[in-house]
C-alpha cells in the first residue's frame, strides 16, 4: 500500500502528511500543483474537497482510493 498527494508548495498540511508517512516509513508519492492548476482544480471537482492536500491510497494493482485530508490520513494511520 502506498499513498498519492496533491498539494502546493505552501501548504503546512501537505509537509504534515508526508512527514506523518515518512515517520511511519510508508510510501508516497507527491505531486506539487500551482493553486489555479487546471489538474488541481479537476481533483478538488471530483472528489469534491476545497482544500489540500488531496491524498489517495494506491493499490498494489494501481486503484487510487480517496482518503481526504491531512486529518483524514491521520486517523486511518492511527488505526494501523
Amino acid at each position: 500500500m502506498k499513498y498519492k498527494i496533491y498539494g502546493t508548495e505552501t501548504c503546512p498540511f501537505c509537509v504534515m502528511a508526508k512527514n506523518l508517512l515518512e515517520r511511519k516509513n510508508i510510501e508516497y508519492e507527491y505531486l506539487t500543483m500551482e493553486a489555479g492548476s487546471d489538474i488541481l482544480v479537476e481533483i478538488k471537482e471530483r472528489t469534491q474537497q476545497l482544500t489540500v492536500p488531496l491524498i489517495f491510497e494506491v493499490t498494489e494493482t494501481g486503484t487510487e482510493t480517496f482518503i481526504g485530508g491531512f486529518t483524514d490520513l491521520n486517523k486511518k494511520l492511527t488505526r494501523i
